[in-house]
């Protein structure tokens, strides 16, 4: 599976009732590097999948919105 091709199902998964998809597409080792309103953090695996475990509980769908993918050659 190409990068493209992984991105590209990812952002049309079902995160917000599927916590498998964290388990399916984030490194145990993963660190995500967060902006937000209350500043900058630093989320590791777990601190992403109970973040996702959240969002189950107070969305019904969650939708990414994509407006550019780009890959050289593709």
């Amino acid at each position: 599976m190409t990068a493209k091709a992984l991105l590209k199902t990812f952002f049309e998964s079902d995160v917000a009732n599927d916590l498998e998809v964290i388990k399916r597409f984030y490194h145990k080792d993963c660190i995500a590097y967060w902006n937000s309103s209350k500043g900058f953090s630093e989320r590791d695996f777990n601190a992403i999948y109970e973040f996702f475990k959240g969002v189950t509980v107070s969305y019904d769908r969650m939708r990414f919105q994509v407006s550019h993918m780009l890959q050289e050659d593709d």
